[in-house]
């Protein structure tokens, strides 16, 4: 216990030596030197003052650097997401502009093939037209010419007959109308005599002579060949056959 006490006073001796040699050292100072310590006691806060001052400066210079570096970093990202919305729309008006064409052409593709696919179905229609009218004319100078022989009107029924038969062919009939017609004028021949050759009746050779000319052309010729031959033999035997008395 008594070892404690003695520690503690030795304690409170050095910590009493201490202080009292500080307050005489400042006392000296203050004595000895007393206009530098006001000199720095003046100084000292306008150093302090300054140098917080640079401190901030230096601070608020940074953030202004960091604050214009920020901007140009926004501006130049401002200005690519701008390029790019720019960009984008350029290419979708070419995108729609290529579309609108492409549509176009392809519209105009289509409207030719149908309009050339109508006009080949309406020259083919009209075609087939064509030929049922050429039959059907076909049918009325068949009909003329058996009046016409009913009425010994010969020469004339053979003209009817002649028609008749281009009628049929042209326009492709399969009902053997030509035939038929081809066979009528050879009988109608078997009834003329040399007398229908002389001027006094029409003379039928001139209708008869195109008719052949017809039925041998390079189309007709594989298929009435026999007929071209029965008429030009028939016809040749009525200007030879001598009139009844």
């Amino acid at each position: 216990m008594s070892d404690m006490v003695s520690t503690l006073e030795v304690l409170m001796k050095v910590d009493a030596f201490y202080n009292a040699a500080w307050g005489r050292l400042i006392t000296f100072m203050a004595i000895a030197f007393p206009i530098r310590l006001a000199v720095v006691g003046i100084l000292m806060p306008i150093l302090i003052q300054l140098y917080q001052r640079n401190t901030f400066d230096e601070k608020l210079n940074a953030l202004k650097a960091e604050t214009a570096n920020q901007k140009n970093n926004y501006e130049n990202q401002l200005k690519a997401l701008k390029d790019e919305a720019t960009k984008q729309i350029e290419d979708a008006k070419t995108a729609a502009k290529d579309y609108v064409e492409q549509s176009k052409r392809q519209f105009a593709e289509a409207h030719e093939r149908q309009k050339k696919e109508f006009d080949e179905r309406i020259t083919v229609e009209t075609a087939k037209l064509d030929k049922k009218n050429l039959v059907s004319l076909g049918s009325t100078l068949h009909v003329q010419g058996i009046v016409l022989v009913t009425e010994k009107r010969f020469e004339e029924a053979i003209g009817s007959y002649a028609r008749a038969i281009g009628n049929y062919i042209n326009g492709e009939d399969d009902s053997g109308g030509a035939t038929t017609c081809l066979g009528n004028i050879i009988a109608v021949l078997g009834d003329l005599t040399a007398r229908n050759f002389t001027g006094v009746f029409p003379d039928p050779t001139p209708v008869l002579s195109e008719l052949i000319k017809f039925l041998s052309n390079e189309k007709n010729r594989a298929i009435y060949f026999r007929e071209v031959d029965a008429i030009d033999k028939a016809l040749s035997d009525a200007k030879k056959r001598t009139p009844p008395k």
